[in-house]
């Protein structure tokens, strides 16, 4: 009996533990893979608003902004500005609360609710409130956008000869 048990035990570890991590990481890529064609760069914010006034490039310039463009808030709107504030380029900003800024009318952005913009003000993703599980969209589409903030590099002084 025992010698069935360790047979089974190798088993498990040597096939089945490694094909099922295969499995979960080959998933996980596709995801990714997924994911990084749905967020790639479509045109800059700045061809789509009109801004009275306003220097759009010092606004939007090395933030990742989610810009809500239409709509009263929503308590998911500070749920979604709570988790991401520590993040050192995150900002939201409502564009009704920001006078002399506007989408433009004829913009493929006019009928959406928010727009994901990246540090390099393009336009990431257009999100319409009415579509389902549009939050964990935004949630998942910032988390993968949002850039990590680079650790503090140590560096020791070489002892001189």
């Amino acid at each position: 009996m025992k010698k069935y048990l360790k047979a089974v035990v190798l088993f498990s570890v040597l096939i089945i533990a490694p094909l099922g991590s295969w499995y979960f990481l080959d998933s996980g890529l596709e995801w990714r893979k997924m994911k990084r064609g749905e967020l790639a760069a479509k045109t800059k914010i700045i061809e789509h608003l009109s801004a009275a006034g306003q220097d759009v490039a010092a606004i939007f310039n090395q933030r990742t902004t989610v810009l809500k463009i239409s709509g009263d808030p929503v308590p998911k709107d500070e749920v979604i500005i709570d988790q991401y504030k520590d993040g050192h380029t995150f900002q939201w900003m409502d564009l009704t609360s920001i006078r002399g800024l506007a989408v433009l009318e004829n913009s493929t952005y006019a009928n959406h609710d928010y727009l994901l913009i990246d540090t390099g003000m393009q336009v990431r993703r257009a999100y319409k409130q009415t579509e389902n599980l549009m939050y964990s969209q935004l949630v998942e589409d910032i988390a993968l956008i949002l850039p990590k903030k680079k650790p503090i590099d140590i560096k020791m002084k070489s002892e001189r000869k």
